[in-house]
């Protein structure tokens, strides 16, 4: 092999990770984060959906540490996209991920963008499982071949990488501060869910589910899926556009809602202010569609779904198979709320728009950076791209904005 060239096992250390016995519940909800597939939707991590605790890791997990690269090596939605998450806090995760240490942080970050411009790559040599699902094989992963140029080119690239990776990181923070606020206000300015607040009514009294929305039948259009939706977030993390063959409709002003387990208590959710004017984008049939009535701002109806007591109600009266329960329209639209003064809804309402909008804003920003960095990966990764000029910071200048520039 060439000399800029080593194989991945040369670099970094591969461990696996394991799921404490679900019936021990003193391995359960203690406060070190425990990743499994679901968590790992973002590019790095510092908390989970699941917690567990020390005698949970010593049972049956596995501890990764800050600096650490998670990567999932088997399940159903590596067909979708390879999951590669840079740990910021000490977590556990589970035996579908495996953790890739590299004793020096450089290399470490190196190595992570390195994954990153790989994932096509990877995604070509998935293997399939007895059950269909996709899989990395660990002799794949080990002899994987990692360009490795001279430690200044690696500094250099990591550089240009972590400086539009910083600006995503703040503006995904400042799109959580802004729904925190928007949380704020509905549940304790707005009030819908305190029955004990003047006029009660029902949400249906307000609120109109599942709208009519004009589309034809192999007309193009953009689909959005239940795996493109946060589970924290008001901004979904991506579309296709495909002929409308079923499916709910939506245009902008409506929140979506998963109606079917485990994505309802999981908080899959959306608010479509990202169309265009007049247009209707459609996806699954396991969405409930929420909008208002006239004179009824829109924006109340994602902060309502993202309210605890409302997910509680909604998943009370979930029927069907186990595994399969899904809540209706009819029973979202007979929640009891306190309907407050119609001058009380507008104005939250204007001042719910303008926080999502800037979460739009933010989140088409971060979109952007997204398709530069995703075009920048395999130019930088494979020295077409000449970073001789970028400038290494100083001890001193680690945290300085002006990371990443080119010398005069």
């Amino acid at each position: 092999m060439d000399s800029n060239w080593i194989y991945l096992s040369d670099i970094a250390s591969i461990s696996s990770g394991g799921t404490p016995s679900k019936n021990h519940p003193e391995y359960w909800n203690g406060d070190i984060p425990w990743v499994s597939a679901k968590s790992m939707d973002a590019d790095s991590l510092n908390s989970s959906m699941l917690y567990i605790t020390n005698e949970g890791v010593s049972a049956g997990s596995c501890m990764a540490k800050p600096g650490d690269i998670l990567l999932l090596v088997r399940g159903s939605g590596l067909f979708k996209r390879i999951p590669i998450i840079w740990v910021d806090k000490a977590m556990a995760f589970n035996q579908d991920i495996k953790r890739l240490s590299v004793p020096d942080h450089d290399d470490a970050r190196y190595l992570y963008f390195w994954l990153q411009s790989q994932r096509s790559v990877i995604s070509q040599n998935l293997e399939m499982t007895g059950i269909g699902a996709g899989k990395i094989d660990m002799n794949y992963l080990s002899e994987m071949p990692v360009w490795w140029p001279d430690k200044t080119v690696r500094k250099r690239i990591v550089v240009c990488l972590d400086s539009m990776q910083k600006l995503r990181t703040c503006l995904t923070q400042t799109n959580g501060h802004l729904l925190e606020i928007g949380q704020s206000i509905f549940d304790e300015k707005l009030k819908l869910c305190d029955l004990t607040e003047g006029n009660v009514g029902l949400l249906g009294d307000i609120a109109e589910g599942n709208p009519r929305r004009q589309l034809s039948k192999g007309e193009i259009a953009k689909y959005i899926d239940m795996s493109s939706l946060s589970t924290t977030g008001s901004y979904p993390s991506g579309w296709i556009e495909k002929a409308y063959n079923g499916g709910m409709r939506f245009a902008n002003g409506d929140t979506l809602l998963a109606r079917i387990t485990p994505c309802l208590e999981n908080g899959k959710a959306s608010y479509v202010n990202f169309l265009n004017e007049s247009e209707v984008a459609f996806g699954s049939t396991e969405y409930i569609i929420l909008t208002g009535k006239d004179g009824i701002s829109n924006e109340i109806f994602y902060f309502l779904v993202r309210n605890s007591n409302f997910i509680e109600y909604m998943v009370g009266h979930m029927n069907g198979s186990s595994g399969r329960q899904r809540v209706s329209v009819k029973d979202a639209l007979n929640y009891p709320i306190h309907i407050p003064e119609g001058k009380t809804l507008k104005a939250i309402g204007q001042r719910l728009s303008m926080l999502l909008n800037s979460v739009s804003a933010n989140s088409k920003q971060i979109k952007k950076l997204s398709q530069l960095r995703d075009a920048l990966l395999p130019k930088l990764m494979s020295g077409e791209i000449d970073v001789s000029k970028v400038e290494l910071p100083t001890p001193l200048e680690q945290n300085s904005a002006t990371n990443g520039r080119l010398s005069e």
